[in-house]
């Protein structure tokens, strides 16, 4: 199901925000071999939807770009996780995403640093393809890929700069198109991934 379907969805009263995200909490601990998500928020920490058109939708931040409140991203690395604190905040780019009623409720796997074309962290379970397990995903926002493509989530936050958002779409048929220069904030804490060659969009099931 797109994000705008299960949207609709829960707006109509076919089913309820909590019920989506008990179902999408359920559904990643048991794909939990595909590697696609490297952390999820506890339940009592995920806040609970705003109004918009995509109000009650679950929603995976990347381990990398942007930060989402109580997630912060560690680019893949150990060394950074035992270092980077949670945000108390949501970036530009959150608040947005939150605004149309999206729910952050977890990282998904990059590659370290998003240095590569597929998502094998060191020291974590590399991310893999849920169409075919022996292969990858792409890179470097392979997680956010597998997620979607395993019905995880229907929506997953991607960066690209030299093709980690497009790879893993079309590795996993997904639709992903990576935002021209300044379409998307990348502020507070930056606003020039890389001088400028970074753009912050999703990965989806639909463009619609």
């Amino acid at each position: 199901m797109s994000a705008t379907s299960l949207a609709k969805a829960i707006a109509q009263g076919h089913t309820t925000a909590p019920a989506v995200l008990d179902a999408t909490i359920e559904r990643a601990n048991a794909q939990a071999e595909l590697g696609a998500v490297v952390r999820l928020l506890p339940r009592e920490k995920i806040l609970a939807p705003t109004p918009g058109p995509l109000s009650g939708v679950p929603i995976l931040a990347k381990d990398l770009g942007s930060c989402a409140r109580d997630l912060a991203p560690t680019a893949g690395s150990k060394a950074l996780r035992a270092r980077v604190s949670n945000p108390e905040y949501d970036s530009d780019f959150f608040k947005a995403l939150r605004a149309q009623g999206l729910v952050p409720i977890g990282l998904s796997t990059t590659a370290e640093f998003g240095f590569a074309l597929s998502s094998e962290p060191p020291n974590q379970p590399p991310a893999k393809n849920p169409f075919d397990t022996r292969l990858s995903p792409g890179g470097s926002s392979g997680g956010a890929a597998a997620a979607v493509a395993a019905g995880i989530v229907a929506v997953a936050h991607a960066t690209d700069a030299a093709g980690s958002i497009r790879v893993p779409a079309a590795c996993c048929g997904l639709w992903g198109l990576k935002p021209s220069r300044g379409t998307t904030p990348m502020g507070p804490d930056f606003g020039n991934y890389l001088m400028g060659i970074v753009g912050e969009g999703v990965l989806a099931r639909s463009c619609h």
